[in-house]
This record gives C-alpha cells, structure tokens and sequence, in this order.
C-alpha cells in the first residue's frame, strides 16, 4: 500500500503575537538531497491560507541559530524553485494530521559509557541495473545512557554538510542484528541535530566515530 503525503498541522495560537511581530522558520532536512516544502497560516477555519510559501520567502541552504529571530547578514541563499499552487502531483488533497508542539527538554544526559563495534546494516547496490541488497558491517560508536526517554542529540566537529546514522536499541545483543537506521541530516554551518522524536532507548550506536551522543531528558 501506498503511503499519502501528510499534511502536518501545529496549533501555534500560545506563540503567536498580535500584529507584526511574528516570524516563521521552517527547517527542512532530506537524507537524499530532495524534497518540497509547502506552508500556509490559517487564522480560523473561515480564514485559511492567509499565508502561504511562495517566491516572497527566503530560503538559505545554510543554517544559523539567529535565523529564529533575523535574517542574517553574510548567510547564503539559495533560489526558490516554484512547483505550482496545491493541489498539485504529491501535494494532491493531502489528509491532515494534528502534530504536538517540541517537548520541552528538562536536562542534557551525557552517556554512561562509550564503545567501539562492528555494526551490521543492510545496503542495496546496483549492478547492471539490478538492485541487489547485502548486509555489511561497518566502524560505530555505542553511546550507553542506561533506560531512559528523551531525544537522542548529535554533535560534530566539522561545519559541513553531513549526513550521520543512527541505531537506537534497547538491548546490547540487538547492536548485533539489522535494525532501523534513523538520519541525521546537518546543514552547513550546523554542529549539533536533535531528533524530533522522544523515545525510550538505552543505546545510541553512530555510525560516524568522530559524532558525539548525548540525550535530552523530557518531562
């Protein structure tokens, strides 16, 4: 079965201000350099789409965290490409699906203990056209913070664009068997990523040994 595109709704009524002084970002990451990106503001369900992406927008394939708050001077932007008014191909009578807000985190939690593995993972290469799937092994660094629920955190050195994977388990013999690996996409100028997911886990294992791992506890 085909999975539809979603439509991510935000109830950001608590955030928003009376006249002028609202500003809105939106961070996109791809794990395979593609991807659209649609926005609109609806005041009531009577007032929908009175905002929406279009060519007024600006958009920089580098990021900054003063973004939030100003556009920043030096920062490069990228042009926009406009693909047409919804509906339109994917983006055709998308369902709707209410998101929560970010958990507020409530602490940074180092790990307990760190080790070096060979981590086994599936990956499909072609071969005269023929897609042809394999498991291999590579270097990773297990991060230990014992059971707990929070959003796994990465930290790089480099300012440049990485891409850096991620097993999450909650028992050491699973870092031994195929499992899901979960992308953290930095954009240039980005040292630290934060999964938008809370989960319960004990183990990080990165597949990147120069990455650093830690958690941000949630209520």
């Amino acid at each position: 079965e085909q999975v539809r595109p979603k439509l991510d709704v935000y109830d950001v009524t608590a955030l928003s201000r009376t006249g002028k002084g609202n500003r809105i970002v939106a961070a996109v990451r791809s794990g395979n350099g593609v991807g659209g990106l649609i926005v609109a503001v609806d005041f009531s369900p009577a007032r929908q789409n009175i905002v929406v992406t279009d060519r007024d927008w600006k958009l920089f394939d580098e990021w900054s965290d003063r973004l939030l708050a100003t556009d920043v001077e030096g920062l490069k932007r990228a042009p926009i490409r406009r693909l047409g008014r919804p509906p339109v191909g994917r983006w055709n009578y998308l369902e709707m699906r209410d998101r929560p807000l970010t958990v507020i985190a409530t602490e940074i939690i180092e790990p307990v203990q760190t080790f070096s593995f060979q981590a086994p993972h599936r990956e499909i290469r072609v071969y005269n056209g023929v897609a042809v799937a394999s498991t291999v092994r590579d270097q990773a660094v297990a991060f230990d913070f014992g059971t707990l629920t929070g959003r796994g955190r990465i930290e790089i050195d480099a300012e440049r664009d990485t891409l850096v994977r991620v097993r999450y388990a909650n028992d050491r013999a699973e870092l031994d068997s195929v499992g899901e690996l979960h992308s953290f996409v930095f954009a240039k100028g980005e040292r630290v990523v934060t999964d938008p997911l809370v989960r319960e886990f004990r183990y990080m294992a990165v597949y990147l040994r120069s990455a650093r791992a830690s958690v941000l506890k949630v209520k």
